[in-house]
């Protein structure tokens, strides 16, 4: 279960909306979706699933090529991804 609140300006709560939260609230896309770690900045929020899945959120940087990040864009919803298919994620840092 993951639970969010606080400033919600770029949708980083994880919630289908951009409304600031004052108490926790639970992100419903998780669930019954074990997860393994979260990582969170002031503008964005990734988890990892124990599958080794990628969730993201909030101001993330469109991917232009493979190793290459650049022109930020506001993504309010849950955005999943996974890297090298065959390979496991196994950590997040924000």
């Amino acid at each position: 279960t993951l639970w969010s609140f606080g400033q919600n300006v770029d949708g980083q709560l994880g919630h289908p909306d951009r409304l600031d939260r004052l108490t926790p609230e639970q992100i419903e896309r998780f669930r019954g979706i074990p997860l393994k770690q979260i990582s969170c900045g002031s503008r964005q929020t990734s988890v990892l699933t124990m599958k080794g899945t990628v969730h993201s959120w909030g101001w993330l940087l469109e991917k232009k090529e493979a190793a290459e990040f650049s022109v930020q864009m506001p993504i309010d919803y849950s955005s999943q991804f996974q890297l090298t298919p065959g390979k496991t994620v196994s950590s997040l840092h924000a």
